[in-house]
């Protein structure tokens, strides 16, 4: 029993942290991409914007749970072309799936 009950404190320590980690990493990698990459949004509108891509990317970054040496690749960036190289560590499939959860918000972003 005792170590059921400490797997799962151990587990939930590792999410909290992952979770964190996820919200840092969604800040890191908009604030890296920067607005000029999204195109068509209004200056006055970036403020709104910004909070709502970065939540979006952490949101994929939990839920598809991105591997560790992805998440310190965005984090460990330093410029967008840094971030490019961050692409292969997520591989095909996590880059469509980050692509499918940003397209709904970048298509509103432009109207």
């Amino acid at each position: 029993m005792k170590a059921i009950l400490t797997a799962a404190v151990l587990s939930f320590i590792a999410l909290s942290g992952c979770k964190s980690n996820c919200e840092e990493v969604g800040s890191k990698f908009i604030g890296l991409e920067g607005m000029n990459h999204w195109g068509g949004i209004p200056p006055q509108s970036v403020g709104q914007w910004l909070p709502r891509l970065s939540a979006a990317v952490a949101t994929a970054c939990t839920e598809d749970k991105w591997p560790a040496d992805a998440r310190s690749c965005v984090m460990d960036a330093n410029d967008r072309n840094e971030l490019s190289a961050c692409d292969f560590k997520l591989g095909p499939d996590l880059m469509k799936k980050l692509s499918d959860r940003l397209q709904p918000l970048v298509a509103e972003m432009r109207k």
